[in-house]
């Protein structure tokens, strides 16, 4: 199934993802399973490579060049598609963050917080949850400018498509709603344009 078909389908229903990259449409789910399994294919990669990863010959720079190139892929694949709750947000901040501790050569017994570890990465705030915000953002952006391609998709956006029965769960959209804090109507305002969705990544925060 093609990963734009899967986004439409995951807005107006429940949809499961499969092995094989198979999806299927279910009354009820929980959303966090489409985080879950990315996290642990992103964990074994890791774990594979952990004895290149954590020599301590290799700089730290070059650690994070390989981690981004070869770990994160795994995690971030069709990103742009998650419907996230609080729940997933702290898998993916937690998975960074054994990353990085390992990354540190920190061990479990140590008594470091998570602010430190940024600090000791040299980082400002954690970074996966920032590129998912991002994706999430350019994707609304990207299919608000193509109004002929993804006619079918805005509309679903728009709520003029009736979704399937069953309960109210969080939507794709609200997480751009709440991340940003404005309505629709002005999240596809600002996202339409190019210099509007700039202006909200510049202002995206992990916290």
């Amino acid at each position: 199934m093609h990963l734009l078909e899967v986004f439409t389908l995951k807005v107006m229903y429940e949809v499961r993802p499969e092995s094989n990259n198979r999806h299927v449409v279910v009354e009820s789910w929980d959303h966090s399973v489409e985080v879950k399994s990315p996290i642990e294919k992103a964990r074994a990669t890791f774990i594979r490579m952990k004895p290149f990863l954590c020599h301590r010959d290799l700089g730290l720079d070059m650690k994070m060049r390989i981690v981004r190139c070869y770990v994160y892929p795994v995690l971030l694949y069709g990103a742009e598609s998650w419907t996230l709750s609080e729940d997933a947000e702290r898998r993916i901040q937690a998975f960074e963050m054994w990353v990085y501790r390992r990354l540190l050569r920190i061990s479990w017994v140590d008594r470091v917080t998570n602010a430190q570890v940024l600090h000791g990465m040299g980082c400002s705030q954690p970074e996966l949850l920032y590129i998912v915000k991002k994706r999430k953002l350019e994707y609304l952006g990207h299919v608000l400018r193509n109004e002929e391609k993804y006619r079918l998709l805005q509309n679903v956006l728009q709520g003029k498509v009736k979704g399937g029965p069953g309960r109210l769960r969080i939507s794709w959209l609200a997480n751009l709603r709440k991340w940003f804090g404005v309505s629709s109507v002005k999240l596809f305002r600002r996202a339409v344009h190019k210099s509007g969705l700039a202006e909200m990544i510049a202002n995206i925060q992990t916290g």
